[in-house]
């Protein structure tokens, strides 16, 4: 009898933790509700010493609380929807058959281990299982609290992680021994470092110029039957009367969503003629997302203020079962007003190896044009400012069927517009831009690497103490 209530608590503990981590990745608001998610199968662990079932128990119910409520959310295809169940479920199990046990060692290298363990289980989703990159992360809601994930800059999304299980375990290990006074230095140590370390990056990261900038966005009902984006009546309409209205506001750069308008070989001259004309009129630039029917690929055309075309960039990272040609990560830059701007298409911005390239370039501006639908927008646009923040530049996000964003470099948004609710429009803002490489774009996810080699030498250290053990008791023994 005592064994079956044991493993209920088990498995209400997987629950309510498991509902704590998906709430906040459901509305960013509930964020910090994460800084507990792991709490309640820690202190289980702590009472009931659970061993590798119990364990897997709570991993099990932890991972399916946490998964399903997202899946029921997101609502995407049936077999995306059943692979990151299958995924995300078992990187629960992983974090709490491997963190946990590693938490009960000690209170400074047990919460290190365990946050170390979330780090490289973290890290191994979003790059062996590269379905939407690091929307898959744990600490992808963070961004709803831009000021508090600042050190994103140093660490990228990972350093996020890294706080998550070393704030809990620490936690944990207070509660049970009444505050302990080790973890609560430690913890106050790293809260005090990470206070000095903002103030210290305000004063390095300070704006060098400014950029006023636009995004045109709309739903795709609104460019169907009597506004027909395609029609002259329709890019009328829904673009090029935005542009004009962008352009009174003092806007230099205008981006369009993506996939917005579709050239073949028969009707591409007379499209860039249309396009430069609104450059050319209003002096400004134009980054433009369109289906390249010649190629069929998906891609952005860059325009200067004299209507010529500059470049073209075409989309990396498609999404699963997208059916174009990838671009390969072949960057594309042009310089306005002698700010570097560059781009990437919608899936491109989930994943960091495009956004790292351009930050080690010290681009100041990226345009991001983006087709979502009204279930994932929200996902997509919290994992979208992370970018920003690692890589210190600002992102003009034009979007259909979703939200067109304007993020500064520091990851805040400057101006939105949802087009489900609000109908098609143009967003305008004075962008900050700034210059210097970030420690993340430099070095990329290196808190998975110190991870990695903590655990290493941590096992190793553990597998000596316990090899000394057992040859002083077999010597005792005999």
């Amino acid at each position: 009898m005592r064994r079956s209530n044991e493993e209920w608590v088990y498995r209400a503990a997987g629950c309510g933790g498991g509902l704590l981590l998906a709430a906040g990745n459901l509305w960013g608001i509930l964020a910090p509700l994460q800084l507990t998610g792991f709490l309640p199968v820690l202190l289980v662990d702590k009472t009931y010493k659970p061993g590798r079932q119990g364990l897997f128990l709570m991993g099990l119910y932890m991972g399916l609380a946490y998964t399903l409520p997202q899946m029921f959310v997101l609502r995407l295809p049936a077999p995306i929807t059943a692979i990151l169940i299958a995924v995300l479920t078992t990187v629960m199990v992983a974090d709490v058959m491997l963190g946990v046990p590693a938490a009960r060692r000690s209170p400074v290298n047990g919460a290190v281990a365990f946050a170390s363990i979330l780090v490289v289980v973290d890290g191994l989703n979003f790059t062996l299982v590269p379905m939407w990159g690091t929307a898959q992360s744990l600490g992808r809601c963070w961004s709803a609290y831009p000021r508090l994930i600042w050190f994103s800059g140093m660490t990228g999304i990972t350093g996020m992680v890294f706080f998550i299980g070393l704030f809990q375990a620490f936690l944990a290990y207070m509660i049970v021994h009444r505050m302990a006074k080790s973890c609560f230095v430690f913890l106050l140590s790293i809260c005090l470092c990470l206070a000095g370390g903002k103030v210290l990056s305000e004063q390095i990261h300070t704006a060098e110029s400014h950029m006023v900038v636009a995004a045109v966005g709309w739903v795709q009902e609104e460019s169907s039957g009597s506004t027909d984006l395609m029609s002259s009546e329709g890019f009328e309409e829904l673009y090029a009367s935005k542009v004009a209205l962008a352009a009174q506001q003092g806007a230099r750069l205008v981006v369009s969503p993506e996939l917005a308008f579709e050239f073949s070989p028969r009707n591409r001259t007379e499209w860039l003629e249309r396009f430069a004309g609104l450059s050319v009129r209003h002096h400004l630039f134009q980054i433009v997302g369109y289906y390249n029917q010649d190629q069929q690929d998906n891609r952005i055309l860059f325009l200067s203020d004299t209507g010529e075309v500059l470049c073209e960039y075409v989309k990396t990272h498609l999404t699963p079962f997208e059916p174009f040609p990838s671009g390969g990560g072949h960057l594309q830059e042009i310089v306005i007003d002698g700010v570097p701007v560059g781009g990437m298409i919608c899936q491109d911005d989930n994943f960091t190896d495009l956004s790292r390239r351009y930050g080690k370039r010290g681009i100041g501006v990226v345009a991001v044009p983006t087709l979502d639908w009204r279930a994932v927008q929200g996902a997509h646009l919290q994992n979208s400012i992370h970018r920003a923040i690692e890589s210190n530049y600002a992102v003009v996000r034009a979007a259909c069927d979703g939200i067109s964003t304007i993020i500064g470099p520091d990851g805040r948004i400057l101006a939105a517009m949802d087009h489900f609710r609000q109908g098609p429009g143009v967003i305008v803002s004075q962008i900050p831009v700034r210059r210097g490489i970030t420690w993340f774009s430099r070095w990329g996810h290196w808190p998975a690497a110190f991870a990695a080699l903590f655990l290493t030498g941590w096992m190793i250290i553990q597998w000596g103490k316990s090899y000394i053990r057992r040859h002083a008791t077999q010597e005792s023994s005999v």
